[in-house]
């Protein structure tokens, strides 16, 4: 009997849920923390940063520059999540750091990164899938804020705080 209720009631429920489909992610910026005096930056202090070290607080995660999808021949990738205020430190293996991505403001269409570097600092508005081509230290670099999708529900409308940045480096 009870086994009997038990397949009922899966199949009762199983028939109540919606099938998730692949939405857009949102961004929704939920701190304070703009940079706005980021112009006066003087030059990054690289060795403070160097072997991977972190010498500031950020909330922001990423990967070193490394083979990314596809492994295309002489590109390297690095994938961040971070939100307004957050720095990353765009390092190789090595922990060699290039330079330091601060997400100084941003919207859902738009993120203001500013590449810290020995040169100083620079801002790009960089729109949403529209790769922004950047050069620092004679290197050549491509910063992108992708369109992120997820799992849920036809109608949802999922948000996060720490969108999705991609930095890729031809070497």
């Amino acid at each position: 009997m009870h086994k009997l209720i038990g397949v009922a009631l899966g199949l009762l429920l199983a028939g109540c849920g919606t099938q998730d489909v692949s939405v857009r992610q949102h961004f929704v910026p939920t701190s304070d923390r703009a940079v706005a005096n980021w112009a006066q930056l003087g030059p990054l202090d690289e060795a403070a940063w160097q072997d991977g070290r972190i010498p500031v607080p950020t909330g922001a995660d990423w990967t070193p520059l490394g083979p990314g999808p596809g492994n295309e021949p002489g590109v390297l990738f690095l994938m961040a999540h971070a939100g307004i205020g957050d720095r990353i430190p765009v390092q190789d293996k090595g922990g060699r750091t290039h330079f330091v991505i601060i997400v100084a403001e941003g919207e859902d269409q738009y993120l203001l990164l500013v590449v810290h570097s020995k040169e100083g600092a620079q801002g790009f508005d960089v729109i949403r899938d529209n790769p922004m081509p950047v050069e620092v230290g004679g290197g050549r670099y491509e910063l992108l804020y992708p369109t992120t999708r997820v799992g849920a529900a036809p109608d949802a409308m999922p948000t996060t705080d720490k969108p999705t940045i991609i930095v890729r480096h031809w070497l």
